[in-house]
């Protein structure tokens, strides 16, 4: 599944993030939430809005078992990671 994602995502431009036919396509077709999907691609602000405002829980799994932090460690996302960590602590 993780692979479909990131083969996916890596013919996505960034600013389709903010697109809601897409957004929303992602989310519900690999049934991820929109932090880990932030983490995936690198979006560290949409990271810190998911949280902050939007109430995402960053220990909250996936259905696969994967939490939003495996998605930007994965991708290696450093400046994602930092911001997750901060959250956590």
């Amino acid at each position: 599944m993780i692979l479909k994602i990131q083969s996916a995502l890596k013919h996505t431009p960034m600013d389709l993030f903010s697109s809601f036919k897409f957004n929303l396509y992602i989310l519900r077709s690999k049934k991820i939430s929109a932090l880990h999907y932030a983490c995936s691609v690198g979006n560290y602000e949409q990271i810190k809005k998911s949280i902050e405002i939007d109430n995402y829980d960053p220990m909250q799994a996936d259905q696969a078992g994967f939490y939003p932090l495996h998605y930007a460690t994965m991708n290696n996302h450093i400046e994602c990671v930092k911001v997750e960590v901060y959250f956590l602590f």
